[in-house]
């Protein structure tokens, strides 16, 4: 008979800090569509931008931003994270997405819970 694993509160609560620090993904498409364009994060929560198949690069921009910058840079096939987690006030922030050339190829929301 197979022993029950001893779940303490401390390792609960490591869980739980793990899971709230994890970022967010979001997908953007090797055209520069964002194929989260809808994400819910808490405060203190980061996102991460991943150029999908190649894509890239991309500009992250947003207007008023909830994290520590306004402008984000996501290298080609790469992935760029926020770091410090959401700061900005419950609320939906809304960014665009630009390829080299500066055209708009997609935009986004992240939402402060």
């Amino acid at each position: 008979m197979a022993k029950k694993a001893k779940v303490t509160k401390a390792k609960a609560t490591k869980a739980k800090v793990m899971k709230l620090t994890a970022p967010v993904p979001i997908r953007i498409s090797a055209a520069g569509v964002v194929l989260d364009p809808v994400v819910k994060v808490k405060t203190g929560q980061d996102v991460a931008w991943i150029a999908q198949d190649g894509g890239g690069p991309w500009t992250i921009t947003f207007d008023t931003s909830p994290f520590s910058q306004s402008v984000y840079l996501v290298p080609r096939g790469g992935i760029v994270r926020t770091t410090g987690g959401a700061i900005g006030p419950a609320g939906t922030y809304r960014y665009t997405v630009r390829d080299e050339t500066g055209k708009i190829t997609g935009q986004g929301e992240v939402v402060i819970e």
